[in-house]
């Protein structure tokens, strides 16, 4: 069979239209001298060639088979005489913003399309069918149509009965019609749904903004690569859907009926910045969630995650006011009236912890002649001694006839904290999206034992006799700094309980943020002096410093992630992922402090985050 070329002519005596659809009704068609309108009727002929046009019969078979006018012209049989009523007939239908050849004309201008004088229009629009209306009228079925046919391989499916028809050139007033698109895929599907249709149908071309199916968007089809200008072809044109702000390409939720994409490349940009916990947005280019959905032909391209922030050091959030950077220290003996040297005293804001400096010891009377002991110092949870003979363990002056009051030993430093370590995993999936895990908060430093308090003067007949003075209240342990923040994730498709179909698709990611420093802990607390004098009280231990945080986990870059059934695709279909986040580095040990001479401990330095992760297909 010899195919007419799909285009139209303007002959020297008027307009003569190309038009062969073989596929759809005709059997036979010859390349005539000059084009014509072949109808219907060519098949019952046997090959035998075309009748002679007739108006007449033209608007009947536009009545019984819109479908036989709808979309791009095509010819077939023999030739009839240029300007023939049945071709004038057919540019009349053309919609006013296309021309024969594909070009945006204004027919009330251009001569050479103005249909001849005996002409009879065919009644019918570019579809076929009447024009849907602004209320959702639609027009009525193509004959011998499959209404579930993919448009790629059945132009009839292409309707204005079945769905709504958008072009970014489109107008927010239009119809929905073919000659009248929509401006956006969200207004299609909003007519879709509000007018019982199931399909749209979108021209390519770019379109910014964010897709939403299923649930109350309703169980709407996309159907992209479709040339709006050559009369709404399958060409597998792009059509470029690029979301907006922090929201993904394309989701679809909670669907009732299967959802069908075809031919639209969804993409989300990177992500940049932080949610409200510090950790790095992600970038998802699709995100199902109990849904059935098939994807053909079909890219979703995701950006790269954004990076975690770094974790919150000890001193945001301190165990000791900031503006204390020493402990309470003793109270020297008051002779008059007398009041014991009373030990300083520290409790300690975040962790359970607290600090006693020991009281000094009475002076010696008719009972104890060389004078009282002072009392030891104490900590909660108890300092661990460097050994039973330690000079720093807080012990109480010990009084002596012969040689006088003792002073009251310095306490023990707090231990620090454990430092702060890697996530246990890389995040975790959830119906709000994907939170990547930080690295763990540094431990608190342990607070410093209370010195001891000082012993009694020995009992004097002659002169007055004094007690010991207070040890000073040892130092509160740092705050341990906060983990560093997960980087974000560039997942290409997320499924959550869906049955997701990929057919010749391509799913592309970026790279994973990378994670944030850990924290850096607080430094420790110096311990209070004892009181001073010949029986003196020992000063107190100092607090340890905070341990710095762990580092916040790299982002990961998977193609498919998914909980529930695995998503399933074809050979054709191509998974492409970026590189991991690189993990975050550990927060710094606060530093110690010193007290009369006596270091404190550091902190423990925080772990490095746990690396980041790149894989095609990941089970969450």
């Amino acid at each position: 069979m010899n195919r007419v070329p799909r285009f139209a002519r303007v002959g020297p005596l008027g307009t003569s239209v190309a038009l062969c659809s073989a596929a759809l009704f005709l059997t036979h068609c010859d390349e005539p001298p000059f084009p014509l309108l072949c109808p219907s009727a060519a098949s019952d002929a046997g090959g035998a060639g075309c009748p002679p046009p007739d108006a007449s019969r033209d608007r009947a078979m536009a009545e019984e088979d819109p479908a036989a006018l709808d979309g791009p012209p095509e010819a077939d049989g023999d030739a009839g005489a240029p300007g023939d009523a049945s071709d004038a007939s057919l540019g009349a239908s053309l919609p006013a913003w296309m021309d024969l050849d594909g070009r945006s004309v204004d027919v009330a201008t251009d001569a050479s399309l103005a249909p001849s004088p005996d002409a009879t229009a065919i009644p019918t629009t570019a579809s076929g069918g009447s024009a849907p209306d602004a209320a959702g009228d639609h027009a009525t079925p193509p004959a011998a149509c499959d209404a579930a046919a993919d448009p790629k391989d059945a132009p009839c499916a292409v309707d204005e009965t079945y769905g709504v028809f958008v072009a970014s050139s489109g107008s927010d007033d239009g119809s929905g019609s073919k000659a009248q698109p929509l401006r956006t895929i969200a207004q299609g599907i909003a007519l879709a749904a509000r007018s019982g249709r199931s399909r749209v149908f979108v021209c390519q071309g770019r379109y910014g903004e964010s897709i939403s199916l299923g649930g109350a968007a309703g169980d709407i089809s996309l159907y992209g690569g479709l040339d709006c200008i050559q009369g709404w072809i399958w060409n597998g044109g792009p059509v470029q859907v690029t979301a907006q702000g922090r929201l993904s390409a394309l989701r679809i939720d909670a669907t009732l009926a299967p959802v069908t994409i075809e031919d639209v490349t969804f993409t989300a940009p990177d992500a940049v910045g932080q949610d409200g916990s510090g950790a790095g947005l992600s970038s998802i280019a699709a995100w199902l969630s109990d849904a059935t959905v098939t994807l053909r032909r079909v890219t979703l391209i995701a950006g790269r995650g954004g990076d975690g922030a770094t974790g919150a050091d000890g001193s945001s959030t301190p165990d000791y006011p900031v503006d204390q950077p020493m402990a309470p220290p003793g109270l020297p003996y008051v002779y008059a009236p007398p009041a014991l040297g009373a030990g300083g005293m520290s409790t300690c804001l975040l962790m359970p912890g607290s600090s006693q400096g020991g009281a000094g010891g009475s002076p010696g009377d008719g009972v104890m002649m060389a004078g009282y002991p002072g009392s030891p110092g104490s900590a909660v949870p108890a300092a661990l001694l460097a050994g039973a003979s330690s000079l720093y363990d807080g012990a109480g002056g010990l009084a002596s006839p012969w040689l006088g009051c003792g002073l009251g030993d310095p306490g023990a430093n707090g231990s620090a904290g454990p430092a702060g370590e890697m996530a246990a995993s890389s995040g975790v999936l959830t119906r709000d999206g994907w939170s990547p895990s930080p690295g763990a908060l540094g431990g608190f430093g342990l607070p410093g034992q209370g010195g001891g308090g000082g012993s009694g003067e020995p009992y004097f007949t002659m002169g007055a006799t004094f007690g010991g003075g207070g040890g000073g209240a040892g130092g509160c342990g740092g705050a341990g700094g906060a983990g560093g923040r997960g980087g974000g994730a560039s997942f290409a498709l997320v499924s959550l309980g869906s049955a997701v179909s990929l057919i010749d698709a391509t799913l592309l990611t970026s790279d994973g943020g990378q994670g944030g420093r850990g924290g850096a802990g607080q430094p420790g607390q110096a311990g209070g002096l004892g009181a001073p004098g010949a029986c003196g009280g020992g000063a107190g231990g100092s607090g340890a410093g905070g341990s710095g945080g762990g580092g916040g986990t790299g982002g990961v870059s998977v193609a498919i992630a998914y909980q529930g059934v695995i998503p399933v695709y074809d050979s054709q279909t191509r998974l492409a992922v970026g590189a991991p986040g690189t993990e975050g580095p550990g927060g710094a040990p606060g530093p110690h402090a010193a007290t009369a001479g006596q270091l404190g401990l550091d902190g423990n330095p925080g772990s490095y985050g746990r690396g980041g992760l790149a894989t095609r297909v990941l089970s969450l």
